[in-house]
């Protein structure tokens, strides 16, 4: 089925803003009971006693003070949110809530041009719309617009969606020019995703991972001629994740140099590859981009490993934290994993909360529950390989799930668990079965799926009243996770 007449209706502009209305509307109505919740644990740190954030006019030396105090995009808007209305909680909760209605909106136009790539275009708008509505009103998503510091993980996951989407129009359109204007909204956006939380490192696989699912279709033999391209996103991905620990001992240049690199090496893997390979003299220049492209990633990287001095900041780290080894971490995190989908898969508010407790694995035979959750792990992932051609929508799901929570979860030294973590993770994880009960059961599905948004509202709007009172958010932490100290004296 040839998609582009769907886009141009999908991407109406009435209908378009129709939409997003209704997604505002929505997204304010569940949200509204913690609309003038207060500042709370991390917020002190990043908002409260941040000097930089407390703007008095708009000047480029404030704003630029404000950018370099923190993730740069998210402090700069902390910063205007205070030079609109002070440290007034309310407007930094309208902005945070527009953020998720905003991602919400985006994934429903990117879930429905994957699902016309799939072949599932007969009920293909419907079905998204529905996956996108779940992603609006799950509970799960509560600690991610409510805790007002990480706006940063929704800014971050706006834009990473949004990113995917315009690289996915930039692929479909046949005009040359037009294509580049999408491409370059495609790194803009990841660019603005990166600036929000580091965890947007890991965009350039997907949006690799995506091409080649949906429109290689899983061709092995495209693989096989991508072996410096896999190297530029491993050296990347490993520069990113060095910035992240070292973050604000980087060098200005340095990081202006691996942000102009890596739309480079994207454009030139996905789409140089088409311009240039009928030929023979355009190969040539085409081989000398590779091999400037080569050298000039692992220079920028190591320059950047150099200053950053990642494994140091690591070590230091696990020094600082409640007493557990990498080994430990990693042993443990194989189950956090699954507790995250336990909560998206039921998503009561008496599950829900800012803590949870959760038994260090000290060996990898302490806890049974290590072992089943590494096997597990293993299983998804070999079932993600053999399914890549039948199934390409249900096998993104679970790379988006695992991969993005590949940085927070796994080695580096963080507390255990967040459920703002699985924001991101999540987003895809009820296209593939949504999809599949539109295609079998229309009438049915529609209606159970309303139903199921419904409730899931519901959970929702309950559980925002407890994050509109500070002491009610910690009674409930405590009573939830009575084994987590840094809980229990908080409230105390």
């Amino acid at each position: 089925m040839n998609p582009d007449p769907l886009i141009k209706d999908s991407l109406g502009v009435k209908k378009g803003a129709g939409i997003l209305f209704l997604f505002l509307a929505v997204a304010f109505l569940l949200y509204w009971p913690s609309i003038n919740g207060p500042f709370v644990f991390d917020d002190v740190y990043y908002i409260l006693d941040n000097p930089n954030i407390a703007l008095k006019s708009l000047s480029a030396e404030g704003l630029l003070a404000a950018a370099g105090s923190g993730r740069p995009l998210t402090t700069l808007t902390f910063a205007l949110n205070h030079l609109a209305g002070g440290y007034d909680t309310t407007g930094f909760h309208l902005v945070n809530t527009a953020i998720h209605a905003f991602t919400a909106f985006f994934f429903f136009f990117l879930a429905e041009l994957t699902l016309v790539l799939a072949g599932r275009a007969k009920n293909a708008r419907k079905a998204a719309f529905l996956a996108a509505f779940l992603f609006l009103c799950h509970p799960l998503a509560t600690q991610s617009v409510c805790y007002i510091s990480q706006r940063s993980n929704a800014m971050c996951a706006m834009f990473f969606i949004l990113s995917l989407l315009l690289f996915v129009r930039g692929r479909m359109n046949k005009s040359l020019i037009v294509r580049r204007l999408f491409y370059a909204g495609c790194m803009a956006a990841g660019l603005l995703a990166l600036l929000s939380k580091e965890n947007a490192a890991t965009l350039p696989f997907f949006i690799f991972l995506y091409e080649w699912l949906f429109f290689r279709k899983a061709d092995e033999k495209w693989l096989k001629g991508l072996a410096l391209p896999i190297i530029w996103m491993i050296l990347l991905m490993a520069a990113a994740g060095a910035m992240a620990v070292g973050r604000g001992s980087v060098h200005p240049g340095l990081f202006a140099a691996a942000c102009l690199l890596a739309p480079m090496a994207l454009y030139t893997t996905i789409d140089g590859r088409n311009q240039i390979k009928a030929d023979s003299k355009n190969r040539r220049i085409y081989g000398i981009i590779q091999i400037a492209l080569t050298v000039s990633l692992v220079f920028v990287t190591l320059a950047i490993w150099v200053e950053a001095g990642p494994w140091a900041g690591i070590i230091n780290e696990y020094k600082n934290i409640a007493p557990i080894t990498c080994y430990q971490r990693l042993l443990t995190e194989a189950r956090v994993v699954f507790i995250y989908l336990g909560l998206y898969l039921l998503p009561l508010p008496n599950f829900l909360s800012l803590s949870h407790d959760v038994v260090i694995s000290t060996s990898l035979f302490s806890s049974p529950g290590s072992v089943a959750a590494i096997l597990a792990i293993c299983e998804a992932l070999y079932f993600a390989v053999k399914a890549r051609r039948k199934k390409p929508v249900l096998v993104f799901a679970i790379f988006m799930y695992f991969g993005n929570l590949a940085i927070e979860s796994s080695f580096y030294p963080l507390h255990l668990i967040f459920e703002h973590r699985a924001y991101l993770p999540m987003i895809f994880l009820a296209l593939p079965a949504v999809s599949w009960a539109m295609d079998h059961f229309p009438r049915r599905a529609f209606l159970a799926l309303t139903l199921i948004v419904i409730v899931l509202g519901f959970f929702s709007f309950q559980r925002n009243w407890v994050w509109a009172d500070d002491l009610a958010l910690w009674e409930d932490a405590v009573q939830k996770a009575p084994e987590n100290a840094l809980r229990t004296t908080t409230w105390a």
